[in-house]
């Protein structure tokens, strides 16, 4: 029984290995972070980089949830939808909604392709609050 659970750590130690290695090409290849991981821990990794990304912004968790359209509230939907795909490719959209307080995928469709129009307009704030939320993604492991 011990020699069984000896074996079984050396294979998730080398499976880890590899998933590393995997990353850090792709990360080379295409000049983006991405997690591969199995699809359980997924979205418990994806909630606890939103919940970082919300306090790197300077507003709280709870503050993806509600409903309420002010901007700020909108910037942050916006930016932690845009990190969270980004980094978790694996994430359905439906996830993604759960994860950021969207009802529908349809919404979070919307929301990404408003978050990249918006870098790509240089809009002042949103790129401030987006470069916060960057550092927080890249300076912790998910």
């Amino acid at each position: 029984m011990e020699q069984m659970q000896v074996v079984n750590n050396d294979m998730e130690l080398r499976v880890n290995s590899i998933i590393k290695h995997a990353e850090h090409e792709l990360a080379l290849l295409t000049g983006q972070r991405y997690r591969l991981m199995p699809v359980k821990d997924v979205e418990k990794s994806a909630m606890a980089l939103a919940h970082d990304i919300a306090k790197g912004i300077g507003m709280e968790y709870n503050d993806l949830l509600i409903s309420y359209r002010g901007q700020n509230y909108v910037r942050l939907r916006q930016i932690t939808c845009l990190i969270l795909r980004d980094t978790f490719p694996l994430l359905t959209l439906v996830q993604l909604g759960r994860i950021t307080g969207y009802r529908e995928h349809t919404a979070v469709m919307h929301s990404l392709c408003m978050a990249r129009k918006r870098i790509f307009t240089k809009e002042k704030f949103f790129c401030q609050a987006y470069n916060q939320a960057l550092k927080v993604a890249e300076n912790n492991k998910y």
